[in-house]
Order: structure tokens, then sequence, then C-alpha cells
């Protein structure tokens, strides 16, 4: 069962941002088909990131300082992108791959971002599938912790729009908050959480099976233990 969640700590410290710098990080984030140009220009992307978001630069150091991260195209059956967290990769759908920032949905950019929290937070998600596998009647309850995660990792992204949010113009994100789970206040047009609280996005989630989905993946999880 491959993570699928995101997120950093607030809190830790992050190195100042320098070309020297991100020229190492950038060393860290392979690709498994260096010719793919999408994959170069949200590399390209990810550079402008990091040099205005301190909150990206945490995430990215991470990542780094633990291995760095492959980046590959997926015909699996994927729908946006996933993160192996056993071979330090990100998987991307076709669709997602081929989204330059122009077509709805979730951009290359912004899902890369994401599925790095997810591999930046695989600690805490390896936590909850060992502690499943003690207690068989926690699947529900492992699965909303998976959402809680995922939940902190929406609020990361959100943080990090704010912070590159004048560099992603020129890669066709600065007017798609929605991708990074923003949204405008309809009262003075600031920039608010799409999801308030973790009730509302747990609500979310569950309304729309993916909840039910991690409850089932933990289950089958157990059965195969047995």
């Amino acid at each position: 069962m491959s993570p699928t969640l995101s997120g950093l700590a607030q809190g830790a410290l992050s190195r100042p941002a320098s070309p020297s710098q991100w020229s190492s990080v950038k060393r860290s984030i392979r690709r498994a088909n260096p010719s793919d140009r999408r994959f170069t220009r949200a590399v390209a992307a990810l550079g402008a990131i990091y040099s205005s978001s301190p909150t990206f630069r945490r995430l990215a150091e991470k990542i780094w300082d633990e291995g760095g991260v492959t980046l590959q195209a997926d015909d699996g059956g994927i729908a946006i992108a996933a993160t192996d967290a056993t071979r330090r990769a990100i998987l991307v759908s076709p669709q997602t791959l081929s989204n330059f920032g122009t077509a709805p949905g979730p951009s290359l950019v912004s899902a890369l971002v994401f599925e790095m929290n997810n591999l930046a937070r695989a600690n805490e998600f390896n936590a909850i599938l060992d502690r499943v596998q003690y207690d068989t009647s926690s699947a529900a309850i492992c699965a909303q912790e998976l959402e809680r995660i995922e939940y902190s990792s929406s609020e990361t992204c959100g943080q990090i729009f704010r912070e590159a949010r004048d560099a992603l113009r020129a890669f066709g994100e600065a007017g798609h908050p929605e991708r990074w789970f923003l949204h405008h206040d309809p009262h003075n047009a600031s920039l608010q959480p799409l999801y308030s609280t973790f009730e509302e996005y747990l609500a979310y989630q569950q309304q729309s099976g993916h909840t039910q989905d991690y409850e089932q993946r933990l289950s089958d999880s157990l059965n195969h233990l047995r």
C-alpha cells in the first residue's frame, strides 16, 4: 500500500534560499525519463517556488536529506498522482502530466508539491500502518487518521501558494488557488482555506468515497497478513 499523504511541520528550520543550494536540491529530484520536457518545466517551477517559499524550502530540503525522489509518468490508473514511499517515487497520471496550468483540475506543478508532502510524511503514514496491523478493529479509525495527515498537507500547500504566488505567475498557477486548497473569500477577496476545519474536510472525503477507499485498503492489508 503506497502512501498518498502530504505535509510538513511548519515550525522546522529552513536554510536560506540560494542558487547553489537549489542546485543541490534539484539534483535530488530525479526524472525517470530525463527527456520528458513536461517534468523539466515542472522542476523549473519548483525552483521558482523554492526561491520564494520558506515552507517549500523546508519540504524540498527534507526530501533531499532523506534521499531525494524520482518523478515518473504512470499509466496504471492513478487519477491524479501518488507517492510510492518504498521506491521514493512520485507517479503522475497522463492527464495531470499534460496540465501546464491552463486545463481544469490539478496541474503538474501543484500535484508534485502535494506529493512531495506525501513523501516527506511517509514516517507518519508508516506509523499508522504499523498500528493497524496489530489492531484488526482499527481500519476505520486509521483511515480517518490518514485523512487528518492529508488535511494538514492541504494547509501546507496553501501556505506555499501564499508565499510563492508571484513566482507562480510565469507558470500559469497564480490564478488557481483551488489547486492549492484555497479560495477567495466572497466578502473581501482574501485567500482562505478551502476547508476551514478537519471535520469539513473529512465530510467531503467521506462523501467522495476517498475515506472508504483508505479503509478498504487497510482492511485488505490486514487480510493479507493473516
